[in-house]
């Protein structure tokens, strides 16, 4: 099972959804500690585990590990250029080109969705 040894915001957003460490343990079925644990990453984190505090805490998985905003911005600025490319490669007629593009386009938007969990 792969586990996640990277900083999360468990406890950020426990806090934020008003929930203690106590009663996100009663969620999950674990001890205080384990939650201890688990927010200052010194446990490992299994998705399995990740999909669970998720569910307790009424966020989406992505939030708890924290997807960066600024690779979301660079993701989504990286797709508008290459729209622009392919407005450009429509406009004029060169269409093989443009399907090309597309195609590009299509597959870095699918791959950035799943990453950022979108």
């Amino acid at each position: 099972m792969t586990k996640l040894h990277a900083p999360n915001r468990i406890r950020e957003c426990r806090l934020r959804s008003n929930v203690s460490q106590e009663a996100l343990a009663d969620k999950l079925g674990c001890a205080t500690s384990t939650v201890q644990r688990l927010e200052y990453g010194s446990m490992a984190l299994s998705l399995d585990r990740l999909i669970q505090i998720a569910d307790a805490l009424d966020v989406h998985p992505s939030e708890l590990i924290g997807a960066d905003e600024d690779r979301l911005r660079l993701d989504a600025n990286r797709l508008a250029t290459q729209i622009a490319g392919l407005l450009s490669l429509v406009e004029s007629r060169q269409f093989g080109a443009a399907a090309a593009l597309a195609d590009d386009i299509a597959s870095a938007a699918k791959k950035a969705s799943i990453r950022h969990g979108l």
